[in-house]
Protein backbone atom coordinates (compact mmCIF):
# COMPACT_ATOMS: atom_id res chain seq x y z
CA UNK A 1 0.00 0.00 0.00
CA UNK A 2 2.85 2.44 0.90
CA UNK A 3 4.53 1.75 -2.49
CA UNK A 4 1.32 2.66 -4.30
CA UNK A 5 0.97 5.91 -2.35
CA UNK A 6 4.62 6.80 -3.07
CA UNK A 7 4.04 6.16 -6.75
CA UNK A 8 0.96 8.40 -6.74
CA UNK A 9 2.88 11.16 -4.93
CA UNK A 10 5.73 10.94 -7.44
CA UNK A 11 3.30 11.27 -10.32
CA UNK A 12 1.63 14.29 -8.71
CA UNK A 13 5.07 15.87 -8.03
CA UNK A 14 5.97 15.45 -11.68
CA UNK A 15 2.80 17.27 -12.70
CA UNK A 16 3.36 20.02 -10.16
CA UNK A 17 6.98 20.56 -11.31
CA UNK A 18 5.65 21.78 -14.63
CA UNK A 19 3.43 24.46 -13.03
CA UNK A 20 4.35 28.13 -12.59
CA UNK A 21 4.70 28.89 -8.86
CA UNK A 22 6.10 32.44 -9.18
CA UNK A 23 2.85 34.26 -8.25
CA UNK A 24 2.42 32.01 -5.22
CA UNK A 25 6.09 32.48 -4.24
CA UNK A 26 5.71 36.28 -4.38
CA UNK A 27 2.65 36.06 -2.15
CA UNK A 28 4.53 33.97 0.42
CA UNK A 29 7.41 36.47 0.41
CA UNK A 30 5.02 39.38 1.05
CA UNK A 31 3.67 37.46 4.02
CA UNK A 32 7.19 36.85 5.33
CA UNK A 33 6.99 33.14 4.56
CA UNK A 34 9.41 33.06 1.63
CA UNK A 35 11.81 30.74 3.43
CA UNK A 36 9.09 28.06 3.51
CA UNK A 37 8.73 28.13 -0.26
CA UNK A 38 11.61 26.06 -1.61
CA UNK A 39 10.82 24.27 -4.85
CA UNK A 40 11.64 20.88 -3.37
CA UNK A 41 9.49 21.33 -0.27
CA UNK A 42 6.59 22.88 -2.11
CA UNK A 43 6.30 20.02 -4.57
CA UNK A 44 6.17 17.39 -1.80
CA UNK A 45 3.85 19.54 0.38
CA UNK A 46 1.37 20.33 -2.42
CA UNK A 47 1.40 16.76 -3.70
CA UNK A 48 0.66 15.37 -0.24
CA UNK A 49 -2.04 17.96 0.46
CA UNK A 50 -3.68 17.23 -2.88
CA UNK A 51 -3.74 13.49 -2.15
CA UNK A 52 -5.21 14.05 1.33
CA UNK A 53 -7.97 16.26 -0.11
CA UNK A 54 -8.84 13.65 -2.73
CA UNK A 55 -9.04 10.94 -0.07
CA UNK A 56 -11.22 13.13 2.20
CA UNK A 57 -13.62 13.97 -0.62
CA UNK A 58 -13.90 10.30 -1.51
CA UNK A 59 -14.58 9.35 2.11
CA UNK A 60 -17.29 12.01 2.52
CA UNK A 61 -18.97 10.92 -0.72
CA UNK A 62 -18.96 7.29 0.42
CA UNK A 63 -20.51 8.16 3.80
CA UNK A 64 -23.21 10.26 2.10
CA UNK A 65 -24.17 7.45 -0.27
CA UNK A 66 -24.28 4.90 2.55
CA UNK A 67 -26.44 7.16 4.75
CA UNK A 68 -28.95 7.68 1.92
CA UNK A 69 -29.18 3.93 1.34
CA UNK A 70 -29.43 3.14 5.01
CA UNK A 71 -32.54 5.17 5.90
CA UNK A 72 -34.51 6.39 2.89
CA UNK A 73 -37.75 6.32 4.93
CA UNK A 74 -36.55 9.15 7.16
CA UNK A 75 -35.78 11.31 4.14
CA UNK A 76 -39.20 10.67 2.59
CA UNK A 77 -41.03 11.31 5.85
CA UNK A 78 -39.23 14.59 6.41
CA UNK A 79 -39.98 15.77 2.91
CA UNK A 80 -43.64 14.85 3.28
CA UNK A 81 -44.07 16.79 6.51
CA UNK A 82 -42.94 19.99 4.81
CA UNK A 83 -45.56 19.99 2.02
CA UNK A 84 -47.57 23.22 2.07
CA UNK A 85 -50.68 24.51 0.38
CA UNK A 86 -50.79 26.99 -2.48
CA UNK A 87 -50.66 29.96 -0.12
CA UNK A 88 -48.14 28.47 2.29
CA UNK A 89 -50.45 26.91 4.83
CA UNK A 90 -49.60 23.53 6.29
CA UNK A 91 -51.32 20.79 4.29
CA UNK A 92 -54.71 19.90 5.80
CA UNK A 93 -53.78 16.23 5.95
CA UNK A 94 -51.02 17.03 8.45
CA UNK A 95 -53.27 19.18 10.66
CA UNK A 96 -54.95 17.95 13.83
CA UNK A 97 -56.30 14.46 13.33
CA UNK A 98 -58.63 12.50 15.57
CA UNK A 99 -61.26 10.04 14.39
CA UNK A 100 -64.78 10.42 15.68
CA UNK A 101 -67.94 8.37 15.86
CA UNK A 102 -71.09 10.09 17.02
CA UNK A 103 -74.70 11.03 16.30
CA UNK A 104 -75.55 14.52 15.02
CA UNK A 105 -79.08 15.97 15.05
CA UNK A 106 -80.05 18.14 12.08
CA UNK A 107 -83.13 20.36 11.71
CA UNK A 108 -84.32 22.74 8.97
CA UNK A 109 -87.27 25.11 9.50
CA UNK A 110 -89.60 26.87 7.10
CA UNK A 111 -89.04 30.65 6.88
CA UNK A 112 -92.68 31.64 6.77
CA UNK A 113 -94.22 29.24 9.27
CA UNK A 114 -93.56 27.02 12.25
CA UNK A 115 -93.36 24.03 9.93
CA UNK A 116 -90.28 21.79 9.96
CA UNK A 117 -88.78 20.67 6.64
CA UNK A 118 -86.37 18.13 8.05
CA UNK A 119 -85.41 16.33 11.26
CA UNK A 120 -82.60 13.84 10.82
CA UNK A 121 -79.98 12.03 12.87
CA UNK A 122 -76.66 11.36 11.15
CA UNK A 123 -74.14 8.89 12.50
CA UNK A 124 -70.64 9.90 11.43
CA UNK A 125 -67.85 7.32 11.69
CA UNK A 126 -64.64 8.71 10.23
CA UNK A 127 -62.61 5.58 10.96
CA UNK A 128 -65.03 3.50 8.84
CA UNK A 129 -65.59 6.35 6.36
CA UNK A 130 -69.34 5.97 6.75
CA UNK A 131 -72.44 8.15 7.10
CA UNK A 132 -75.77 6.71 8.21
CA UNK A 133 -78.99 8.74 8.13
CA UNK A 134 -82.34 8.30 9.83
CA UNK A 135 -85.06 10.75 8.81
CA UNK A 136 -87.54 11.27 11.62
CA UNK A 137 -91.25 11.93 11.35
CA UNK A 138 -91.83 15.37 12.84
CA UNK A 139 -95.17 14.08 14.19
CA UNK A 140 -93.60 11.21 16.20
CA UNK A 141 -94.51 11.65 19.87
CA UNK A 142 -92.69 11.20 23.18
CA UNK A 143 -92.61 12.62 26.70
CA UNK A 144 -89.63 14.42 28.19
CA UNK A 145 -89.64 16.23 31.57
CA UNK A 146 -93.45 15.99 31.79
CA UNK A 147 -93.88 17.59 28.37
CA UNK A 148 -95.64 15.30 25.95
CA UNK A 149 -95.94 16.08 22.26
CA UNK A 150 -94.61 15.60 18.77
CA UNK A 151 -90.94 16.16 17.93
CA UNK A 152 -91.94 19.37 16.18
CA UNK A 153 -93.78 20.54 19.32
CA UNK A 154 -90.78 19.68 21.51
CA UNK A 155 -88.66 21.94 19.32
CA UNK A 156 -91.19 24.79 19.49
CA UNK A 157 -91.42 24.42 23.26
CA UNK A 158 -87.74 24.21 24.19
CA UNK A 159 -85.57 24.63 21.10
CA UNK A 160 -82.80 22.29 20.05
CA UNK A 161 -81.83 21.30 23.58
CA UNK A 162 -85.32 19.93 24.28
CA UNK A 163 -85.58 18.40 20.80
CA UNK A 164 -82.25 16.60 21.33
CA UNK A 165 -83.55 15.20 24.62
CA UNK A 166 -86.77 14.13 22.92
CA UNK A 167 -84.90 12.36 20.12
CA UNK A 168 -82.64 10.62 22.65
CA UNK A 169 -85.71 9.40 24.54
CA UNK A 170 -87.67 8.44 21.41
CA UNK A 171 -84.80 6.59 19.68
CA UNK A 172 -82.88 5.38 22.76
CA UNK A 173 -79.64 6.88 21.46
CA UNK A 174 -77.15 9.53 22.51
CA UNK A 175 -77.00 12.77 20.52
CA UNK A 176 -73.51 14.23 20.47
CA UNK A 177 -74.11 17.59 18.72
CA UNK A 178 -76.88 19.44 16.92
CA UNK A 179 -77.22 21.86 14.00
CA UNK A 180 -80.41 23.80 13.26
CA UNK A 181 -81.53 26.66 11.05
CA UNK A 182 -84.09 27.95 8.61
CA UNK A 183 -84.10 28.63 4.88
CA UNK A 184 -82.46 32.03 5.36
CA UNK A 185 -79.58 30.50 7.36
CA UNK A 186 -79.16 27.79 4.73
CA UNK A 187 -79.05 30.23 1.83
CA UNK A 188 -76.56 32.47 3.69
CA UNK A 189 -74.20 29.48 3.93
CA UNK A 190 -74.70 28.54 0.28
CA UNK A 191 -74.01 32.10 -0.88
CA UNK A 192 -70.44 31.80 0.38
CA UNK A 193 -69.80 28.89 -2.02
CA UNK A 194 -69.43 28.77 -5.81
CA UNK A 195 -72.21 27.09 -7.77
CA UNK A 196 -72.51 23.43 -6.76
CA UNK A 197 -72.52 20.65 -9.37
CA UNK A 198 -75.44 18.26 -8.88
CA UNK A 199 -76.68 15.34 -10.96
CA UNK A 200 -80.42 15.96 -11.40
CA UNK A 201 -81.94 12.52 -11.97
CA UNK A 202 -85.34 13.73 -13.14
CA UNK A 203 -86.56 17.11 -14.37
CA UNK A 204 -88.11 19.13 -11.55
CA UNK A 205 -91.10 21.42 -11.98
CA UNK A 206 -92.14 22.88 -8.63
CA UNK A 207 -92.79 26.12 -6.77
CA UNK A 208 -91.09 27.82 -3.85
CA UNK A 209 -93.20 30.26 -1.83
CA UNK A 210 -95.59 30.52 -4.77
CA UNK A 211 -92.92 31.11 -7.43
CA UNK A 212 -92.51 28.31 -9.97
CA UNK A 213 -89.16 26.97 -11.13
CA UNK A 214 -87.79 24.27 -13.43
CA UNK A 215 -84.54 22.30 -13.09
CA UNK A 216 -83.73 20.19 -16.12
CA UNK A 217 -82.38 16.65 -15.90
CA UNK A 218 -78.60 16.11 -16.07
CA UNK A 219 -75.48 17.55 -14.48
CA UNK A 220 -76.27 21.09 -13.41
CA UNK A 221 -74.28 23.80 -11.65
CA UNK A 222 -76.88 25.05 -9.16
CA UNK A 223 -76.78 28.59 -7.81
CA UNK A 224 -77.26 28.98 -4.04
CA UNK A 225 -80.92 29.89 -4.53
CA UNK A 226 -81.60 26.96 -6.87
CA UNK A 227 -79.69 24.49 -4.66
CA UNK A 228 -81.92 25.48 -1.74
CA UNK A 229 -85.09 25.11 -3.86
CA UNK A 230 -83.98 21.68 -5.06
CA UNK A 231 -83.15 20.58 -1.50
CA UNK A 232 -86.56 21.68 -0.19
CA UNK A 233 -88.26 19.99 -3.14
CA UNK A 234 -86.57 16.67 -2.26
CA UNK A 235 -87.62 17.09 1.39
CA UNK A 236 -91.23 17.63 0.29
CA UNK A 237 -91.07 14.40 -1.72
CA UNK A 238 -89.73 12.38 1.22
CA UNK A 239 -86.84 11.35 -1.02
CA UNK A 240 -84.51 10.37 1.82
CA UNK A 241 -81.60 9.03 -0.22
CA UNK A 242 -81.47 12.03 -2.54
CA UNK A 243 -81.66 14.41 0.44
CA UNK A 244 -78.77 12.56 2.10
CA UNK A 245 -76.73 12.56 -1.11
CA UNK A 246 -77.29 16.30 -1.50
CA UNK A 247 -76.13 16.93 2.09
CA UNK A 248 -72.98 14.91 1.40
CA UNK A 249 -72.39 16.96 -1.76
CA UNK A 250 -72.68 20.14 0.29
CA UNK A 251 -70.25 18.78 2.89
CA UNK A 252 -67.70 17.93 0.21
CA UNK A 253 -67.90 21.47 -1.16
CA UNK A 254 -67.45 22.91 2.33
CA UNK A 255 -64.58 20.77 3.59
CA UNK A 256 -62.58 19.49 0.62
CA UNK A 257 -60.87 22.65 -0.77
CA UNK A 258 -57.07 22.32 -0.83
CA UNK A 259 -56.59 25.69 0.82
CA UNK A 260 -56.83 25.33 4.61
CA UNK A 261 -57.86 28.95 5.01
CA UNK A 262 -60.92 28.33 2.80
CA UNK A 263 -61.90 25.23 4.80
CA UNK A 264 -61.58 27.16 8.06
CA UNK A 265 -63.67 30.00 6.64
CA UNK A 266 -66.39 27.58 5.52
CA UNK A 267 -66.40 25.88 8.93
CA UNK A 268 -66.84 29.26 10.62
CA UNK A 269 -69.68 30.13 8.24
CA UNK A 270 -71.39 26.82 8.98
CA UNK A 271 -71.26 27.28 12.74
CA UNK A 272 -72.00 31.00 12.44
CA UNK A 273 -75.02 30.65 10.14
CA UNK A 274 -76.82 27.96 12.13
CA UNK A 275 -77.81 27.34 15.73
CA UNK A 276 -75.34 24.72 16.91
CA UNK A 277 -73.28 23.45 19.80
CA UNK A 278 -70.48 22.40 17.44
CA UNK A 279 -67.52 24.47 18.59
CA UNK A 280 -64.36 25.72 16.93
CA UNK A 281 -62.47 23.26 19.15
CA UNK A 282 -64.55 20.37 17.76
CA UNK A 283 -63.73 21.40 14.19
CA UNK A 284 -60.03 21.85 14.95
CA UNK A 285 -59.78 18.52 16.76
CA UNK A 286 -61.38 16.60 13.90
CA UNK A 287 -60.24 18.71 10.94
CA UNK A 288 -57.93 15.99 9.62
CA UNK A 289 -60.69 13.38 9.80
CA UNK A 290 -63.09 15.67 7.94
CA UNK A 291 -60.51 16.19 5.21
CA UNK A 292 -59.90 12.45 4.93
CA UNK A 293 -63.61 11.69 4.54
CA UNK A 294 -64.20 14.35 1.88
CA UNK A 295 -61.11 13.22 -0.05
CA UNK A 296 -62.39 9.61 0.01
CA UNK A 297 -66.00 10.40 -0.87
CA UNK A 298 -66.00 7.91 -3.76
CA UNK A 299 -65.49 5.03 -1.32
CA UNK A 300 -67.72 6.42 1.45
CA UNK A 301 -70.55 4.23 2.73
CA UNK A 302 -73.84 6.15 2.67
CA UNK A 303 -76.70 4.38 4.41
CA UNK A 304 -80.36 5.30 4.87
CA UNK A 305 -81.52 3.46 7.99
CA UNK A 306 -85.07 2.73 9.11
CA UNK A 307 -84.08 2.09 12.73
CA UNK A 308 -81.42 3.14 15.23
CA UNK A 309 -79.66 -0.16 15.96
CA UNK A 310 -76.42 1.07 14.37
CA UNK A 311 -76.62 4.45 16.12
CA UNK A 312 -76.19 3.08 19.62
Amino acid sequence: MSDKISAILSRIEDIISKLNFEPLKELFEKLGLGRLFSKEISKRFIATAFLVIVLLVGAVSLVTVLSQRKDPAVTESTAGSEITGQEGETAFASSNYEDFNGNFLLLLNDDDSDDVHLISVVNVDSAQNSLRFVFLNKNATCTVNEFSGTLSEHYKNGGMVQLASAVEKYADISVKRYLAGDEENFEALLTSLPNINVNIKEQVEHSHHGIGFIIEKGNRALTPSMFLKYFLYLCSQDNSRSVAELMVTLGINLFSPENDATVQKNAELLTGSFETDISAVDLLTHSGALKKMTSQCDSMFLGIELGFEKFR
